[in-house]
């Protein structure tokens, strides 16, 4: 079984390294073959292939999009235009939260829960037309495939923050403590853990799951127009981690950029802690110590969650 598990993993892995090829070159190819057979950055050679792809990718994103990162170099920030403490919350699932799973629906409402003032709108395929204007030929492509819901999510995030502002969360972020008040202070803000610094493209800077921003914030519309070229060019993803690459390099060429990001202090560092745990008998000594510099936790629907009573997902309505 252990066998046949690798051999479908290799033949994917292999499939999806040819795809690369023929449209990005045999160079990024390979990265992405070692990457994806060594994920665990306790691989050197499968932290090496990460860093090597996001540099790989990055190069080749500035000289093919220099136009776009040139329109944006001497933009400004204006100090009082901030996220503001009404601000909306955007979350989005395709399907809407009827057709959700209860993890997804669980989070959702720990979100409701804590959100003081800000209103929470659930974006879906029903409504997100009526919010923002999606170019035509990106609404093709995920008609015909090319792209995913989960990068369109990318593109809708950063088209959201622009048009209104506000905080972007993924559906599947579990939130235990009401949102601090400070963060709408901020013009920008996002969740900065600092892990991963030595390999990971965002450093530990940003994290694209939970971003923050003011209304027609220059990130926002930079990331938007860069979406929108890169999908008008190019009909496959050159890496899963784009939308990171596109953050990335803002933060290298705008020196606004790079003081928006620079200026989120350290946060939530243990955003990742609770996912481990949620099999795990429940604890409160040990809920309150992931609680005491965190917020909010990022979980998946994927992972298999035990139901059995006393464990870390049932006491928090998980399953």
């Amino acid at each position: 079984m252990k066998l046949t598990r690798i051999n479908k993993k290799l033949i994917k892995t292999t499939k999806k390294s040819i795809d690369i090829y023929k449209e990005f070159g045999v160079q990024l190819a390979m990265y992405n073959f070692e990457n994806s057979l060594f994920p665990d950055p306790r691989f050197k050679i499968g932290k090496r292939a990460h860093k090597k792809t996001h540099e790989y990718v990055q190069r080749r994103m500035e000289k093919e999009f220099q136009s776009v990162i040139n329109n944006y170099e001497n933009m400004q920030i204006n100090n009082n235009d901030v996220i503001g403490n009404k601000s909306p919350i955007w979350i989005f699932w395709w399907q809407g939260l009827d057709n959700a799973p209860k993890l997804v629906q669980r989070c959702i409402m720990s979100v409701k829960e804590n959100a003081l003032d800000h209103p929470v709108k659930i974006v879906t395929r029903d409504n997100y037309k009526k919010l923002v204007d999606i170019p035509d030929y990106i609404i093709d492509k995920i008609t015909n495939n090319k792209i995913t819901l989960t990068h369109f999510s990318d593109i809708l995030r950063m088209s959201l923050l622009y048009t209104y502002g506000g905080i972007w969360m993924d559906a599947t972020l579990f939130i235990t403590k009401a949102i601090p008040i400070n963060i709408s202070n901020y013009s920008f803000y996002t969740i900065k853990h600092n892990l991963y610094a030595d390999y990971h493209v965002c450093q530990g800077k940003w994290s694209g799951f939970f971003i923050a921003m003011s209304k027609e914030n220059p990130l926002a519309k930079f990331c938007r127009d860069f979406f929108f070229e890169y999908w008008k060019k190019y009909d496959s993803l050159i890496c899963y981690l784009l939308i990171d690459d596109i953050i990335s390099l803002a933060y290298t060429h705008f020196k606004w950029a790079k003081k928006l990001i620079d200026d989120v202090p350290v946060n939530n560092r243990n955003v990742f802690e609770l996912q481990s745990k949620l099999n795990n008998e429940y604890n409160t000594d040990t809920l309150d110590e992931l609680e005491k510099n965190t917020f909010v936790f990022k979980l998946s629907y994927k992972m298999h969650i035990t139901v059995n009573n006393g464990t870390f997902s049932r006491k928090l309505g998980l399953v």
